[in-house]
């Protein structure tokens, strides 16, 4: 197998451009934190301007506090031999594909779409086990109906404990349920450069945080678990509609996430994302498979390398309802921008149909074989 190179998208002179752009953002225009005293108090702390929820703070204090997390970690597998390095060593990585997260609903075998079930849910466990390539079992693969929102934080944990040996997500409904979890995953110790549970915790764009996710956030971090703080933004409806401007808005929100981290528990381990979509205003939902989402994808990594932290990419994403040509297309295109662009962790590479809406399981057969073909190309 052969390790090609990054595919630099963008020059220095224009990741310098965009990171300047993303120092006026956040001096001059600020993040709201919505609803969460605790953050704006740390912020407040780390030397940023605090007007009611509006913060304002300099590039280079995030950046002092970013410095602090590790350039990679060790993600501790169910059973220990299935334990990944996230991030570069030396300059080189091996990527993570993750299965798709968060579909309300679920197509099976038969083609029979449903609302996800915990028998649903066990099954896609048991997938992600199965494939070699999928080197994590995730969490949330789908949202499950059949129980009460009291215990399916818990289903969904005691799901991965029994039948995946790979290591698990956490789960982000709440920081009651988080901290739960992690307690069932016996993920409560800070080790340097380790951790059991990836939580998600996504920013609202344009220029938002809320209470839920800072909340996450924090438990997250005294709990010595990793976050990976994601933008995902719908250009030209909550970011601009260009790329550079795009990229800038989407570290502005990263950064103040990942330096939050850190002060919570300097050295935590920590990644970050940025994921741009053209937004249609004919049909008013994304639209996926565009060359814009690629360019984002490819400078996104670039800047979270220039941070020192692992990157998330993003795979197998589609408009498309059903598992055609057009679903095919739109998926591999913007995993080999994820390859091509170095990132550490690429979420979402097995089963994603209709925006989103659907995890499909003959297309997670299919995307996992996929994945077995494209690391014998590009490592």
């Amino acid at each position: 197998m052969q390790d090609l190179p990054a595919f630099p998208c963008f020059s220095d002179e224009k990741l310098d451009y965009i990171e300047g752009l993303t120092a006026q953002i956040l001096e001059e225009v600020g993040m709201d934190l919505r609803d969460d005293l605790q953050s704006l108090t740390a912020l407040k702390e780390m030397g940023a301007s605090v007007q009611g929820e509006r913060v304002r703070i300099s590039f280079d204090i995030l950046k002092s506090y970013i410095n602090k997390a590790p350039t990679s970690f060790i993600w501790r597998g169910v059973s220990d031999d299935k334990s990944l390095t996230v991030g570069k060593v030396d300059g080189q990585n091996t990527p993570i594909f993750a299965p798709m997260f968060g579909a309300p609903n679920v197509r099976r075998w038969d083609g029979y779409t449903q609302f996800g079930t915990y028998d649903d849910y066990v099954d896609l466990v048991k997938l992600c086990e199965e494939f070699p390539k999928i080197g994590t079992s995730g969490y949330l693969l789908c949202i499950i109906h059949d129980r009460t929102d009291k215990t399916k934080h818990l289903d969904m944990a005691d799901a991965h404990l029994k039948h995946s040996t790979k290591p698990m997500m956490g789960c982000v409904i709440n920081e009651i349920a988080l901290k739960a979890v992690a307690e069932e995953a016996d993920a409560t110790t800070f080790v340097a450069g380790e951790t059991k549970l990836l939580h998600m915790i996504n920013t609202t764009p344009p220029l938002v945080a809320q209470s839920n996710p800072l909340k996450c956030l924090r438990e997250a971090s005294v709990l010595g678990q990793a976050s990976m703080v994601s933008s995902y933004m719908m250009m030209g409806c909550t970011s601009m509609v260009t790329v550079q401007e795009t990229l800038a808005q989407g570290l502005a929100e990263v950064m103040m996430g990942v330096a939050l981290s850190q002060y919570y528990q300097p050295g935590v381990a920590v990644m970050g994302g940025i994921y741009g979509v053209p937004f249609s205003m004919q049909s008013m939902l994304p639209n996926f498979g565009c060359a814009e989402t690629q360019f984002v994808q490819m400078g996104g990594a670039q800047l979270m390398d220039r941070l020192g932290i692992p990157g998330r990419g993003d795979g197998m994403l589609t408009c498309s309802k059903i598992h055609d040509a057009q679903s095919g297309y739109d998926g591999i295109q913007l995993m080999q921008s994820s390859l091509w662009s170095k990132a550490d962790l690429i979420l979402h590479s097995a089963g994603w149909l209709e925006k989103g809406r659907v995890i499909d399981m003959n297309k997670f057969v299919q995307d996992a074989e996929m994945l077995e073909q494209l690391d014998q190309v590009f490592y």
